[in-house]
């Protein structure tokens, strides 16, 4: 019996270990990018109100009136400082996700697929919606990090009957982030209808809201319709709002997600059926809502609910639950259709670059057991490994797109970015492999160590920021970093970067494409950004074009602004832009320079607007 339990412990270490690997592999800290640089202004826009308040984020209002996290995450960072909150944050929150992930799986799954359910989600793409803007465990802080293990461990007391605990996290959850937190309270409220059909009764507060809106003029708010500008300038920042937008390979991939829970909940029964039915018609009802009342009607508050990331959960619940449909199908259909099914995953799980034959595909899967019985063994054989032949080839054309640049013979270099570039490939297989050999009891000395040494090498590279980075974000200077005193409400252009101007200079940023992320939320933000972004759009002194704001679907110009360049943005911004700061030296004297403590060469220059304007009039330019 001891030996029993020593055993099992020894399992449960080995499993634990594991995870602890993978999720820091998957999870790797790049530092304060993607939204949590909005987030960090934000935060710095409690602290730091007189400056961050003229910002052209916060003018006209922001998401931050939708949340209360970027509060909260102030209020530890006047103690501790906002690069080392943002940091334990992201790992705290990261934690809580795969923590809150594993009870839900627990409770839905046989207990011998749950540790393999929770491995599919660590292993497996988690991107969602359409362009691959986002993923759900992302490693970077947002109030994201938090609202989703709140909403799993909400959804999790749902399926164990503890409504009342459920109702106030998810409360929670909406306060962190409401957009993620609200998809899970419709597959609640899906789950609880299903149990009892009196909770359809909730409609009428739905019903209610929307009646207020249009009698009552305070809320004709709800109704606002975004006009073509408008719609036309979220469309060129943040095409992901709108599910018309999406590519075709975006599309597949969500379908693929829709395939593998309807497939699931064809075979599962008790609490998994019920879970994975409530995911898919909330699905299906969000996703069409979205389509509905943004891209048809362009409604602009559905437009800032996105209705559509509902996909989190939705591809969440698919991966979980993939393994364990892969055993059902192995013990119950033949080869043939088994192997219909993987093409299905193996085309449709290529995030922006599904195959266009796997509707199809899925589709043969649907009707196999009615086609089998009308077409010969040959044919049907000839058939399914056609199709296996067509995935094998999209995948592995798929995996040498991922191959880096060659950098030399078997250089250590390129062999790093190999291994990087290819980790959701051969990761997967790896792990297979060791699992089946723990089981089989072979070398398990040998992968105990493997476990051992790639958790500490994991938890070695978890933090990988750059050492600018750290510069811009641990370094909190009580001088003036460039030696001149900035006036709070002065605006700032720091070439191609926002984070400096917010985390070293705490000062307003005249405009920046991160800026623009959040002009759905306010048309005058919208307008306004456009009228600074087009400003920015000068002229050097050779008279080549130059952007200086670059937005991600426009056409990159290669252009380091000259001195003229520059003196043209500031005398197109009349005034309201007071500095700007570049990684290189003009031909006139700058104001300041500031050299980054971490940083091996190089230092950044501060120029001020009048004095560059002056110079220019005196030279006669």
């Amino acid at each position: 019996m001891l030996k029993l339990a020593r055993a099992r412990l020894v399992e449960l270490a080995a499993a634990g270990l594991l995870v602890v690997c993978l999720a820091l592999l998957k999870g790797r800290y790049l530092g304060i990018g993607h939204d949590s640089l909005l987030y960090l202004g934000q935060v710095l826009e409690y602290l730091y109100p007189e400056s961050l308040q003229h910002d052209l984020f916060f003018i006209y209002g922001s998401q931050a009136s939708f949340t209360a996290f970027p509060w909260l995450v102030a209020r530890l960072a006047e103690h501790v400082g906002y690069g080392a909150v943002f940091i334990w944050l992201s790992a705290i929150g990261l934690g809580a996700f795969w923590f809150a992930s594993w009870g839900l799986v627990a409770r839905l799954l046989p207990r011998d697929s749950g540790f393999y359910g929770l491995l599919a989600l660590l292993l497996l793409p988690s991107s969602y919606g359409a362009w691959e803007v986002f993923h759900y465990a992302e490693p970077f802080l947002t109030g994201r990090t938090f609202a989703e293990p709140l909403s799993l461990f909400a959804l999790m007391l749902v399926v164990s009957g503890r409504c009342w605990v459920a109702a106030i996290v998810g409360l929670v959850a909406v306060a962190m982030h409401p957009l993620q937190a609200l998809p899970a309270g419709v597959v609640a409220w899906l789950w609880l209808v299903a149990g009892d059909r009196r909770w359809l009764h909730a409609l009428w507060a739905l019903a209610g809201t929307v009646a207020l809106g249009a009698l009552a003029p305070q809320w004709h708010f709800l109704f606002e319709v975004m006009d073509a500008q408008w719609r036309a300038q979220v469309m060129l920042r943040s095409a992901h709002v709108f599910l018309g937008n999406a590519s075709v390979g975006d599309w597949y991939y969500l379908l693929t997600d829709m395939f593998v829970v309807a497939v699931a909940f064809w075979y599962a029964q008790g609490l998994l059926r019920r879970y994975l039915g409530s995911v898919l018609v909330a699905s299906l009802a969000l996703v069409l809502l979205s389509f509905l009342l943004v891209d048809a009607l362009h409604l602009a508050w559905p437009a800032r609910l996105q209705f559509w990331r509902v996909h989190w959960l939705l591809h969440w619940s698919a991966m979980m639950v993939l393994p364990w449909l892969g055993l059902v199908l192995w013990s119950t259909s033949s080869w043939r259709r088994i192997g219909l099914f993987a093409c299905v995953i193996a085309l449709g799980f290529l995030p922006g670059a599904a195959h266009p034959l796997m509707p199809g595909i899925a589709l043969l899967y649907l009707a196999w057991p009615r086609l089998e019985h009308h077409l010969g063994p040959g044919i049907q054989n000839m058939l399914v490994l056609s199709v296996m032949g067509m995935a094998f080839a999209h995948v592995l054309g798929q995996a040498i797109l991922l191959l880096p640049p060659w950098q030399g013979v078997m250089s250590g270099f390129w062999l790093s970015r190999l291994a990087e570039n290819l980790m959701p490939i051969w990761l997967v297989p790896a792990v297979v492999v060791g699992i089946w050999l723990w089981k089989k009891g072979r070398g398990k000395e040998l992968l105990g160590g493997v476990l051992i040494i790639g958790g500490g090498c994991a938890f070695l590279q978890w933090d990988g920021r750059p050492p600018i980075q750290r510069d811009f974000t641990d370094t909190q200077p009580q001088e003036p970093p460039f030696g001149v005193e900035v006036a709070p409400d002065a605006q700032l252009l720091w070439l191609g970067e926002v984070l400096p101007v917010w985390s070293v200079m705490r000062r307003p940023s005249y405009i920046s494409s991160p800026q623009m992320a959040g002009i759905v939320f306010s048309r005058r933000t919208s307008m306004e950004a456009f009228r600074r972004k087009e400003q920015m759009h000068v002229r050097d002194g050779g008279g080549r074009d130059c952007r200086l704001v670059v937005l991600p679907d426009e056409p990159y110009i290669r252009c380091k602004p000259d001195e003229a360049a520059i003196r043209n943005a500031c005398e197109q911004a009349s005034g309201a832009l007071a500095f700007v700061v570049l990684p290189y030296r003009l031909r006139s004297a700058p104001v300041g320079t500031w050299v980054p403590s971490r940083r091996n060469a190089g230092a950044y220059h501060l120029y001020a607007c009048n004095s560059l304007l002056v110079q220019g009039t005196g030279s006669g330019e």
